[in-house]
């Protein structure tokens, strides 16, 4: 895969923090950490760019209902393996499996601010579509892909090939 060359050099932390209207020095903490709280689920980004460049970003979805936990956990599975409503992410839980979590790396060499927007849009997106789904299982159904790329503009090229 060939790297999309920037059209001009960007900070992703400016880039970042004007997607979400906030300014850059309140977005991130020294050590590159930031949080979001998001319509039901908080998104966590981690920022290296010491050695990878690269983007973690993390949506904790919530708690995941006792009673519900088997089947939204089987749910997770066979929605990473389809890539369903992921926006390249990948869903898991933290380490005790009560908690679901939704997961991006993104090697920042290989976007342009414009793509990283992108790319934010549509897990924002999609993390919110999931905390929905995961706090309500038998009342909702995750968004399909049509549904999420009509929801996030010219999202053609957030395919998982596309992951670093």
């Amino acid at each position: 895969m060939n790297a999309i060359a920037p059209s001009q050099p960007y900070s992703p932390q400016e880039v970042l923090a004007q997607a979400f209207g906030l300014d850059q020095a309140l977005l991130f903490d020294e050590a590159g950490q930031g949080r979001i709280q998001l319509d039901g689920a908080l998104l966590h980004l981690q920022l290296y760019q010491e050695d990878a460049n690269v983007l973690l970003l993390m949506a904790d979805l919530g708690q995941l209902p006792v009673n519900d936990r088997h089947a939204l956990h089987q749910q997770m599975l066979v929605a990473n393996s389809g890539w369903s409503a992921l926006a390249g992410g990948a869903l898991c839980t933290n380490e005790s499996g009560e908690r679901a979590l939704l997961r991006l790396r993104l090697d920042l060499n290989a976007l342009n601010s414009e793509i990283l927007t992108h790319w934010l849009t549509a897990f924002v997106t999609a993390a919110e579509h999931w905390a929905a789904l995961l706090a309500a299982p038998a009342q909702a159904a995750p968004p399909s892909a049509d549904e999420l790329k009509a929801q996030t503009q010219n999202t053609s090229f957030l395919h998982p090939t596309h992951m670093a």
